[in-house]
């Protein structure tokens, strides 16, 4: 989990740096055997950061270290547990699709606010005054 916010670039270059040491640095073997000797890690994209856990507007949580508590601590009103059953509920109407209960596709929809609903301004609201 990164924070990104277009009003400060740099939180896209963190990211990138982040990314790009994910992907291009050469992980520790599962099983190592005591024979061989361990291979060097190579890291062409070191990644300088350290994890930051509590300033949201900083926020870099690498992978391994996010947890359910975390995401609840730094998201009001998120309910991690929620969208994890709803996240379960989709999977399963992919198998069935008369699966009951709440998916990630009603959450969202949930989510975004329906324009219809609020005040309608009249068209004579913008017309210049004499």
């Amino acid at each position: 989990m990164f924070y990104t916010a277009p009003t400060q670039p740099d939180t896209y270059s963190t990211l990138v740096q982040y990314l790009l040491h994910q992907l291009y640095t050469t992980p520790p073997p599962l099983n190592p055997t005591s024979d061989a000797p361990p291979p060097a890690v190579t890291t062409r994209f070191p990644f300088p950061y350290r994890a930051n856990v509590l300033d949201r507007d900083a926020l870099r949580i690498p992978t391994g270290w996010d947890s359910w508590g975390k995401i609840s601590v730094l998201r009001e009103g998120f309910d991690p547990a929620r969208v994890g059953k709803a996240w379960d509920v989709s999977i399963a109407r992919l198998k069935d699709p008369n699966e009951d209960g709440e998916g990630v596709e009603e959450l969202w929809e949930a989510s975004i606010p329906i324009a219809d609903r609020g005040p309608k301004v009249s068209p004579s609201a913008f017309a210049p005054k004499s």
